[in-house]
């Protein structure tokens, strides 16, 4: 039920009010100026707190029938709501309510949600499957993600006893490992390319996206790579996405030294970064692959569902 100092809106709150959530990356006005597509956003606000105890931020896309579906995001990992823990769930789901109606006043006949996974939400999501289940968007894809949490322990503690060996294996044939200066963001991308391409494989940024990405938002971005003998074999370009999750957009080694497996050494210097900066999640991403999901699940990850949530208007 909507409160008397609570607000649901579409027009922007005053810069003086503070969220009351950890804000993602991808969902900060300033890092979506970067996209092609404009913005419609929705916000509850507490005016009695000066808060925004909640937002959401689409984008409208015309499909080849002609009609019109909002997307919250493309061309990124996720977009979906960010909520304050002080919310209830009758003012998230009259929020959800509020949106919906405000998107069919607005001619659109679709909506899409494409949620983050549910380790960075402290209540796991929890209320928000409910809200969105109660008013009536089903999942429409279920991604299967891994990703480490991140604690005191090493990795080594969590891996299983084969990549324990592997990494001991790059360690005693003097392979290194580094966080890389910003400004080797061309040449790590373009190894990441180059082995991409062996594999057959494309990546979804080009350079000058990123660079664009990495200019505004230095110090979001990490980069991470295994050299032997001052050769780089193996490199990882990192996301921080928020204060308590960094994800690893891109991460390969070259086929060449696959007996070795230096992506076990690149992961676990990652790791050490994550302990060193008190981040509790490092996010390995979905993948489609057997093979590569039992890799990550190998290197101590925890499988969970990334869901895309979908509802027809009208």
């Amino acid at each position: 039920m909507l409160t008397a100092s609570v607000e649901y809106t579409s027009l922007r709150p005053p810069t003086h009010y503070a969220l009351a959530f950890e804000p993602y990356l991808y969902n900060q006005t300033s890092f979506l100026r970067l996209k092609e597509y404009e913005v419609q956003s929705f916000y509850a606000v507490d005016h009695a707190r000066e808060l925004i105890i909640a937002r959401i931020h689409f984008a409208m896309e015309t499909s080849l029938e002609g009609s019109l579906c909002a997307i919250s995001l493309p061309q990124l990992p996720f977009g979906s709501l960010e909520y304050s823990l002080s919310i209830n769930i009758a003012q998230l789901t009259d929020f959800v309510v509020f949106v919906r109606d405000q998107l069919t006043q607005r001619g659109i006949t679709s909506v899409e949600i494409r949620d983050c996974i549910p380790a960075y939400r402290v209540d796991e999501a929890k209320l928000l499957h409910q809200a969105l289940l109660d008013q009536d968007f089903v999942v429409q894809e279920e991604a299967v993600n891994h990703h480490i949490p991140v604690d005191e322990r090493e990795l080594s503690t969590k891996m299983s006893a084969g990549q324990r060996g592997k990494l001991k294996k790059c360690v005693s044939a003097s392979f290194t490992s580094a966080r890389e200066s910003i400004d080797e963001l061309s040449e790590v991308y373009s190894f990441v390319e180059m082995s991409y391409q062996a594999r057959k494989r494309f990546l979804s940024l080009p350079l000058s996206a990123l660079q664009e990405s990495v200019c505004k938002f230095p110090d979001q971005y990490q980069l991470f790579s295994v050299y032997y003998l001052q050769k780089r074999i193996a490199a990882c370009v990192a996301v921080r996405v928020s204060l308590s999750a960094l994800y690893t957009f891109y991460y390969t080694a070259l086929a060449s030294y696959g007996t070795y497996s230096p992506t076990v050494l690149l992961l676990d210097t990652v790791y050490q970064y994550c302990q060193s900066q008190k981040i509790s999640v490092l996010d390995l991403g979905t993948s489609s692959a057997e093979s590569v999901r039992k890799f990550k699940a190998r290197m101590g990850g925890v499988s969970s569902e990334k869901y895309t949530y979908f509802l027809a208007l009208g």
